[in-house]
């Protein structure tokens, strides 16, 4: 969506940053229940503050470098690349383990 949102224009942009921004929303709980499949419960909590704390210094920083950044790259060059990230996002996802193999890993049964 991001690709194609780079170089749409008018109504289509609108329904494909509606697009891209649902599917970025999605993936907060995607991030959750990760932590939740591969962090062991004693370092669950850690993890998920660390991750808070983590993406609250990130925002900021982003919502801080945002205007200068579009100013200088261009709306469709920052499209570009954050299809870019999306596509290496997709590779580290599909390599993550199995459920299966996880649970081997973490020494626990499959339920």
């Amino acid at each position: 969506m991001f690709l194609l949102a780079a170089y749409a224009q008018g109504w289509v942009l609108l329904l494909l940053q509606a697009g891209f921004m649902v599917a970025i929303f999605g993936a907060i709980p995607f991030t959750d229940a990760m932590i939740v499949r591969y962090v062991d419960d004693s370092m669950r909590s850690r993890v998920s503050g660390m991750r808070l704390a983590v993406s609250f210094g990130i925002s900021s920083l982003a919502v801080y470098s945002l205007g200068p950044a579009v100013k200088t790259a261009g709306f469709t060059n920052l499209l570009l690349v954050m299809a870019a990230i999306a596509c290496c996002t997709a590779v580290f996802v599909l390599m993550l383990p199995g459920e299966t193999t996880a649970t081997e890993y973490a020494g626990k049964k499959p339920v």
